[in-house]
């Protein structure tokens, strides 16, 4: 992932979660960025299209936003109102980066579909 510019709009996600997780901690930022990045070029693979760099960078949004949720039930002692809210938002959360890993696997199975016919067009 990449630092946040204009109309970058992934990057400005990952600029506000990663200060929701560690405030004015720039090691702690750092840490997180470069996690972030690692696990973006190992989803995209080698010679990402278009779409899988899109998604890529869905599902590390996705997993930012649970790893938010499960640092701030870390820290301690929330309310029990806030216990359950927090719950139900780490709950969807999950979801929401599971369903962007499932539709990240059905992209590279259709590339990888077009790259075998294109590799073997007599093959119908």
């Amino acid at each position: 992932p990449r630092r946040a510019r204009d109309g970058d709009l992934p990057g400005r996600a990952y600029d506000w979660i990663i200060g929701e997780i560690a405030g004015a901690d720039e090691a702690q930022r750092a840490a997180i960025r470069s996690r972030a990045a690692l696990m973006h070029d190992e989803i995209m693979g080698p010679r990402p299209t278009d779409d899988i760099r899109l998604v890529a960078e869905t599902v590390v949004v996705q997993w930012l936003h649970v790893y938010r949720l499960e640092a701030e039930g870390a820290r301690g002692a929330l309310d029990p109102a806030r216990a359950r809210t927090r719950q139900t938002e780490l709950t969807a959360a999950q979801r929401r980066y599971l369903s962007a890993f499932e539709y990240l696997i059905r992209v590279k199975h259709r590339q990888l579909d077009r790259d075998n016919r294109v590799l073997d067009p007599d093959d119908d």
